[in-house]
């Protein structure tokens, strides 16, 4: 069995569609509440707007599963949607570019409507695979403008295959995992939200907020959070030669030992929701930058410390127990 899935937000109606519904939900509500003074009346508009956009966008979600004997076409959304053929029922196969990528199945027995899919969990790189599969099947595939669409398909392929091969060791989890976002950035987003409308409900002029005390009370505490959370996301490399920290919002910070270098390490963790975070010392220095590793993940930090020793590195650790 062979299946040609990709992540969700990788699929094209992800990136470009959900995406655009999204923003235009956020700025149109304001103007809503400011003609109606009404939560309510935001909340039907959120409601009626993702009800016209979404159940259209999820019928996009096809992937491709190819067995010995049958081509299925399953939606990941719509999980009872999916579709079976056997390959000797098959005529002809289209995989061909429009808005976005369809699959159209032919069948020997002709149908008042032909299967027609969109395939956006299929990912770019994988189509040729695909193609070769369904044609070993003796399945006859057809791909007008498919060159040209995806014209660069192969290099995205090159790219893939390059990662894969990279003996580096990335220790890196997604944002949403992240401590401070979960803890203190979505926390801080929504009550800010909240507040706001809570200014307007009340008859607060909300361009107070741009006065001194605006940004006393709330600029300053803002450019605090965002502060601390741009610091805190560090992640960890390990190459052959050398420790790598680098920061997932700013990737030009980064933080390069080598090895062989006369250096200790110190990794500290208090427990709960504090940051883990790293100092590298040199020499009889007392006091060193520390590096808060907010995207790494608490069960890799055994790993990354055991590797580090085999490399000869001094490491000292506190809270270890809380890593395990």
């Amino acid at each position: 069995m062979k299946i040609f899935y990709r992540p969700f937000w990788q699929a094209t109606t992800s990136k470009w569609y959900i995406t655009f519904t999204v923003i235009v939900a956020i700025l149109i509500t304001p103007f809503v509440y400011f003609a109606t003074h009404s939560l309510g009346a935001c909340l039907l508009l959120l409601l009626i707007w993702s009800l016209m956009c979404f159940p259209i966008y999820f019928t996009q979600y096809f992937y491709v599963i190819l067995t010995d004997d049958q081509l299925i076409l399953k939606n990941s959304i719509y999980t009872f949607w999916y579709k079976e053929y056997f390959y000797k029922d098959i005529t002809k196969v289209e995989i061909k570019p429009s808005t976005n990528i369809f699959m159209k199945v032919h069948l020997e027995k002709p149908r008042t409507f032909s299967g027609t899919y969109v395939i956006d969990l299929v990912a770019p790189v994988d189509y040729d695979e695909l193609i070769d599969c369904l044609r070993a099947k003796g399945v006859v595939v057809e791909t007008a403008g498919l060159d040209i669409r995806f014209s660069d398909r192969n290099k995205r392929k090159i790219s893939v295959i390059s990662r894969k091969n990279d003996t580096n060791k990335v220790f890196r989890r997604s944002f949403w995992a992240a401590c401070n976002v979960n803890s203190m950035i979505i926390p801080w987003v929504v009550g800010s939200i909240f507040c706001y409308f809570l200014m307007i409900e009340d008859g607060i002029d909300p361009s107070r907020l741009l006065s001194f005390y605006g940004f006393l009370f709330l600029g300053t505490p803002t450019l605090g959070v965002l502060t601390y959370f741009f610091v805190s996301e560090f992640y960890v490399i390990l190459s052959d030669d050398a420790l790598i920290l680098k920061n997932a919002i700013c990737p030009f910070w980064t933080k390069k030992v080598f090895y062989g270098d006369p250096v200790k390490l110190k990794i500290i963790y208090f427990s709960g929701y504090t940051i883990p975070y790293i100092q590298i010392i040199r020499g009889a220095r007392r006091f060193a930058w520390r590096y808060y590793l907010d995207r790494v993940r608490l069960k890799d930090f055994p790993a990354i410390i055991d590797y580090l020793r085999e490399k000869g590195i001094e490491v000292h650790v506190k809270g270890m127990e809380y890593f395990k």
